[in-house]
């Protein structure tokens, strides 16, 4: 459709302008995608209905200028049927055979031939006149007679239809009539006049010797009569005879040109048909009509851009509609892919919300109702997951009291048995004062183990409960090692999972004291980073390998027997996680001969 090329370009730079930020994402696509589809779809239904509209056109048109061509070859026929008549009247008449089948005519007798002629014209003249057809005869004696029945028929230049062309075509046809094509009849230069003519020989009755030619000709202008009245400027028309001359011409430059080739042009044009070609560079609509009577082929010739004006108004009609058409395919494109896309983008978010640890969110989107679907059911799957987390916290809670229960029920017998065994020596060698304060610390310990029953308590209770063990352990091993506190009075009242100290200075004890020859000191000590205590347990004892470290890990040191529990490093460290997850826990550094250092990292829990 003419025009589209310069709208889809429009079209592009309006989607160029468009504030489409992220070109990836899935309402850009759909948009795209949707609004591409429905403008072709408009696109090819536009341009589609243009050239259905332009076919019928152009053939309604086309049949509409073959009717016009066959009213014109009626009149046309008219004409030549009145022109046959009047030659025949010529033909017939005995004055006429009288005139030239004379033998001498002198001057006196060709006036008298001339008079008689005249009347014989003027009555065949007023009798066609009637009927608007207009005309004048020419005779040619071959015994130099000559007649011509205009006005100033005395001046007619006889000799020159001896030697015009179809002089000898006329002269076969044995008196029949020859139609000849229009040719300058005028015997003045600087005037044209082109007719066209019933030409025919008169011969002797007796012996059919030719003794003259009659010419009934007519002026061409009264054939351009008849379609004269259909010319718009734009057009041209044009009578052929079957030789392919111009019997008649909107151009006057045309006429006595041998123009087509009639067995070609036959070969293309069916008779009585319209047909779009090709003349130079620009399209026309060609139209023939051929008369069945008088065998004249009746050609138009219309610019099929004149042809076509009238479609003009349908072509910017369906253009607007096509204009109408994108908008609104604009608007539903962007409204669906916004419908669509917007929903599920919210979607994403509350997924991320979930991803991130968020379970409180609440799926809330509104759309299609497979959209709403996937909300109900996302919303329904967070529910589940906020519920099996709760469950695995409350199995998880329990999972850790029993824990604690089963580390206060990890009294190892001989821990008790050796501490009983201390404090009866003790007594047995008059030390009762020492045996005294190690059975307190003892009762003391036992106290903080099955008594309390809370999972967390303050530091300060925490260092309290060890001070106990580690006075059990110095009389035991006869004071081989000293402890040290440096606790900061601000970190004390920070609570911390019960039991974490014990186990560690307990491998303080075993791993570093025992294994050393001369006496050992272990620090204490804990300060506040941020939201975050360190707690550290530091020995000079003998040290650790890597082996012995992974055997700590494992809790496989082969000296249970003699623990307070039996519960190692590592249940500390999964309690730990178990409460504040995996960033939080224990750090061991030891090296054989230097000692080692146990570091705890606990979020701080005023």
């Amino acid at each position: 459709m003419p025009g589209e090329g310069l709208f889809l370009k429009y079209i592009q730079a309006i989607l160029k302008r468009l504030p489409i930020k992220d070109t990836g994402s899935l309402q850009t696509k759909l948009f795209i995608f949707f609004f591409a589809v429905m403008v072709l779809m408009a696109f090819l239904i536009s341009t589609a209905s243009y050239y259905v509209f332009k076919g019928l056109i152009s053939r309604e048109i086309g049949r509409s200028r073959v009717d016009v061509l066959r009213q014109i070859g009626e009149r046309t026929r008219v004409i030549k049927s009145s022109i046959t008549t009047v030659s025949n009247l010529y033909y017939g008449d005995e004055r006429v055979y009288h005139v030239v089948s004379r033998r001498a005519i002198d001057e006196d007798s060709q006036r008298l031939l001339v008079k008689s002629l005249k009347a014989i014209a003027s009555k065949y003249q007023k009798a066609f006149e009637q009927i608007n057809v207009t005309y004048y005869a020419v005779v040619i004696g071959e015994n130099g007679f000559g007649f011509c029945s205009t006005a100033n028929g005395e001046g007619y230049n006889y000799r020159k239809i001896p030697k015009m062309l179809w002089y000898r075509n006329v002269i076969k046809t044995d008196g029949k009539i020859f139609w000849v094509s229009s040719y300058d009849d005028s015997d003045n230069a600087k005037e044209s006049r082109y007719v066209f003519s019933a030409a025919r020989i008169i011969k002797d009755k007796q012996t059919g010797e030719r003794l003259g030619v009659l010419l009934i000709n007519i002026e061409e202008r009264k054939l351009f009569e008849t379609y004269g009245n259909v010319l718009n400027g734009k057009n041209s028309i044009s009578i052929v005879d079957d030789r392919g001359s111009f019997v008649s011409h909107s151009d006057e430059h045309m006429l006595g040109i041998n123009f087509y080739d009639m067995k070609r042009f036959r070969e293309i044009f069916e008779p009585n048909s319209f047909r779009i070609i090709k003349k130079g560079n620009d399209p026309i609509l060609l139209s023939n009509y051929v008369d069945p009577e008088t065998g004249w082929t009746i050609v138009e010739e219309i610019p099929v851009g004149e042809l076509l004006a009238p479609l003009n108004k349908v072509k910017y009609t369906i253009l607007g509609i096509f204009c109408f058409c994108t908008l609104l395919s604009f608007i539903l494109s962007f409204s669906f892919a916004n419908k669509t896309a917007k929903p599920l983008k919210q979607f994403c978010l509350s997924m991320e919300k979930v991803q991130k640890g968020d379970l409180d969110v609440i799926s809330d989107i509104k759309g299609w109702d497979e959209l709403q679907q996937l909300s109900d059911g996302f919303n329904q799957m967070v529910q589940k997951i906020k519920e099996l987390i709760r469950d695995v916290k409350l199995e998880e809670r329990l999972k850790r009291k029993a824990e604690l229960d089963f580390l206060q029920a990890q009294i190892n017998p001989h821990f008790l048995y050796n501490t009983l065994f201390s404090i009866k020596c003790l007594i047995s060698m008059g030390k009762t004062f020492q045996a005294e304060q190690m059975l307190a610390a003892f009762m003391v310990l036992l106290e903080r183990v099955f008594n309390r029953k809370d999972e967390f308590i303050t530091l300060a209770e925490e260092i309290e409960c060890l001070r106990q063990y580690v006075l059990i352990q110095q009389y035991r091993y006869s004071h081989k090692f000293e402890v040290s506190y440096d606790l900061p009075p601000a970190v004390l009242d920070y609570r911390v999972p019960k039991l974490i100290l014990q186990p560690l200075v307990e491998n303080s004890i075993f791993h570093g004291i025992e294994a050393k020859q001369e006496p050992g000191r272990i620090v204490i000590s804990a300060e506040r980073k941020r939201d975050e205590l360190f707690i550290r347990v530091i020995d000079d004892g003998a040290g650790m390998d890597d082996a012995a470290l992974k055997a700590i890990w494992n809790n496989q040191n082969g000296k249970q027997e003699k623990r307070f529990n039996g519960v190692g490093i590592m249940n500390v460290q999964q309690r730990i996680q178990m409460n504040f997850g995996i960033q939080y826990g224990l750090k061991i550094f030891s090296k054989l001969g230097k000692g080692t250092k146990i570091q705890i990292n606990l979020p701080v829990i005023d």
